[in-house]
Parts: structure tokens; C-alpha cells; sequence
């Protein structure tokens, strides 16, 4: 029951993260430690669905909590005191940094992780700097709603590959509120038993869900096969990766709240490193007491059942 009840707390964290813009919840996943153990689920899902739900209901109702905390809580969060929120995470990706180098063995003599890490940085660093087209949706027309499954898929890049934020991906692309609105409004509408609300907006998330839940068994797939052959280069990616994502993040906060960052005193930004260092040493912890689970070990596992 304790394992579970873990797995819930970490799923909450990555829910979290895929709503906060410049977040991934795949950074989260590599964080805590289960980033293979989701690859691999999402992987296999259509070929043993029950049995990864028995081995994943924790993790996958934590991710359904998260996003829920975030669309209706920590966005408020973000509007009052985005600095020291945004900073907590972003010293729970730096504490993740050198458990993580340790799997792609940077220090060794192969130059492959090294190569990895390079265009990890390069990639994340352009991905930041792309501008955006707008956030208001404009006319809700047929195009538009074709658009909302691709951006679904596209968007669920973030889920599966760290530093990668869907919430980034969705302001590119100007689906950002659209989304946010439309998942609260949805949430709104279940709570309060409202099926006049559910209505008008089921057929919507069911369109953007398609497209997510397709992505990410797409892109799963590819980055278990390239584990099981390249893992040392997979994971330098992935250090360039989180090396990069501080930066990222650090532009978003300044791009998406420029007021309330101008007005934060000397005492939020001290206060928002105090919340930092807290992440630094909490994702320390958390990967020491961690033992991640390797997609070898895994399929193994799948082979034998």
C-alpha cells in the first residue's frame, strides 16, 4: 500500500507538470525514477492493457489528479506567486541531473551520450526560443477541430519525452487557453453534474484525447526501441535535456508572466531559491531510495507472462 500510495504522489507531479507551460511531465517521470517503467507501459498498452493497469492504477490515477490540481488550483498558484512555484520544480529537475548522467555514463569514453547531450540542449534551447502564434482559439470551425487531435498528438510528446512541454507546444501553436478552458470547463461540468456543460464539450476532449493517447503509443514505441539499442545515446539526450530545461522554463516564466516577475521583490526570489534548493535536495533523495526499472527487465517480464 505504501508503494502505491508513492506512485500516486509522483503521478500528481508529472499530472502537474504537463499543465505548467516550459514543464514536462516526462522530466517528472525521469525524476522519480519511473521514466522507463511509462515507456514501457505505454508501449504495451494495447497488447496487455489489464495488466499494466493492475501494475499502473497508482501512477495513472495520480496523472488524472494532477491535472485536475493544476487546472484548478496550481494555475492560481502560478497567477499569484509564479516565481517561487516554478523554481520548486525547477530544483527537482536539477536534482535528477546527476543520477541521470550516471545512466548515460558521460564520464566514460564513449562520445555517443556525450553527442546526445549536445543536441538534447540544441533542440530544447530552439524549441524555446520558436514564437508563438497567439493563444485565443479564434473561430471553434472544422479545420480548427482537425487541428485539436494533431495538436493532441503532437502535444503528447511532453508525456513521454522530458524537457519536451506539451504546454509550450500547445502556445506554438495557439491551442494553449483553448485547452486549459475547455479541460476546466469539462472538469467543471463532471463535478457539478452539469451535462448541459459535459455535453458541449465531450466531443471536444474526446477528439484531443484520441489524438494524445495515439501519440504517445507512437512515440513510446520509437523510444523503446531506441533504448534497447542506443541506451547510453537515449539518455545523454535526455541529460542535454534536463541540463537545458532550467533555461526553458527560466525564459517561459519571464515570457508568460512578465508583470508579476517585474514586481517580485528581493523576498520572493529568496523565497523561490529556499523552494528551489528544497527541489535540489528533495530529487536527490527521492532517486537515491529509487532503483528505476530497465526496459530489458521489463519486456522480459512480458515475455515470461
Amino acid at each position: 500500500m505504501k508503494k502505491r500510495l508513492i506512485e500516486l504522489t509522483k503521478g500528481i507531479a508529472i499530472g502537474i507538470a504537463n499543465i505548467i507551460p516550459g514543464f514536462s511531465g516526462g522530466t517528472m517521470a525521469v525524476v522519480f525514477g519511473l521514466y522507463e517503467k511509462l515507456i514501457y507501459a505505454f508501449s504495451h498498452f494495447f497488447e496487455t492493457p489489464i495488466k499494466i493497469v493492475k501494475e499502473m492504477w497508482a501512477i495513472l490515477i495520480g496523472v488524472i489528479l494532477g491535472f485536475a490540481i493544476a487546472v484548478l488550483g496550481i494555475t492560481v498558484l502560478l497567477d499569484k506567486f509564479p516565481v517561487p512555484t516554478i523554481l520548486l520544480f525547477v530544483g527537482l529537475i536539477i536534482g535528477s541531473i546527476p543520477k541521470i548522467q550516471e545512466r548515460a555514463d558521460l564520464l566514460g569514453r564513449n562520445k555517443a551520450p556525450k553527442l546526445g547531450m549536445l543536441f538534447g540542449i540544441l533542440i530544447l534551447i530552439g524549441l524555446t526560443f520558436l514564437p508563438f502564434t497567439g493563444n485565443g482559439q479564434g473561430e471553434v470551425n472544422t479545420l480548427f477541430v482537425i487541428g485539436l487531435f494533431f495538436i493532441g498528438t503532437l502535444g503528447s510528446a511532453s508525456m513521454v519525452i522530458p524537457g519536451v512541454s506539451g504546454s509550450l507546444i500547445f502556445l506554438v501553436f495557439g491551442y494553449y487557453d483553448y485547452i486549459l478552458e475547455l479541460a476546466s470547463d469539462f472538469m467543471s461540468g463532471v463535478f457539478t453534474f452539469d451535462f448541459s456543460l459535459i455535453g458541449s464539450t465531450i466531443g471536444y476532449v474526446i477528439i484531443f484525447g484520441v489524438g494524445v493517447v495515439l501519440g504517445v503509443v507512437l512515440i513510446a514505441k520509437l523510444i523503446e526501441k531506441l533504448m534497447l539499442t542506443h541506451r547510453t545515446l537515449i539518455y545523454g539526450f535526455i541529460v542535454g535535456l534536463l541540463v537545458a530545461s532550467p533555461v526553458a522554463i527560466l525564459v517561459n516564466l519571464f515570457r508568460e508572466y512578465p508583470e508579476q516577475v517585474s514586481e517580485s521583490t528581493v523576498g520572493v526570489w529568496l523565497s523561490g531559491g529556499i523552494l528551489a534548493l528544497i527541489g535540489v535536495f528533495g530529487s536527490i533523495y527521492l532517486s537515491s531510495k529509487d532503483v528505476p526499472e530497465d526496459i530489458e527487465a521489463l519486456n522480459e517480464t512480458l515475455k515470461e507472462n
